[in-house]
C-alpha cells in the first residue's frame, strides 16, 4: 500500500503555522514595546520625584494647616471677645459725648 501526500492539508498546515508564528513574532514585539514605554516611564517618573511630595511632607503640611486654622480660629475669637469689651467700655463714652464723636 502506498501512502501518498496530501499537499493541500500541507499548506493548511504550513500556513496555520505561518499565522501562530505571526501572532506570536507580534506579541512578542508588542511586549518588548510595552516594555520599552515602562523603561521610559520609569525614567521619566524618576526626574519627577521631587516634585511628588512625601508621606512625611504631606503630614508636616497638614499640620501646619492645622496649627494655622487653630491660630485663626484663636484670632477670630479674642479679637470678638476685645470688640465686645471695646463696646462695653468705650463705645459707650463716645456716644455720650455729644458731637466729640466726629473727632475720632
Amino acid at each position: 500500500m502506498k501512502i501518498t501526500e496530501n499537499r493541500a492539508i500541507t499548506v493548511e498546515l504550513s500556513q496555520e503555522m505561518r499565522e501562530r508564528a505571526a501572532a506570536v513574532l507580534a506579541l512578542a514585539t508588542e511586549r518588548s514595546d510595552t516594555r520599552k514605554i515602562f523603561r521610559v516611564i520609569r525614567a521619566a517618573s524618576a526626574s519627577l520625584e521631587g516634585l511628588i511630595w512625601s508621606e512625611d511632607e504631606i503630614k508636616e503640611r497638614d499640620e501646619a494647616i492645622e496649627n494655622f486654622d487653630g491660630s485663626m480660629q484663636a484670632m477670630v475669637y479674642y479679637t470678638i471677645k476685645n470688640l465686645e469689651a471695646y463696646q462695653i467700655s468705650n463705645w459707650m463714652e463716645l456716644f455720650d459725648r455729644e458731637g466729640d464723636a466726629d473727632e475720632f
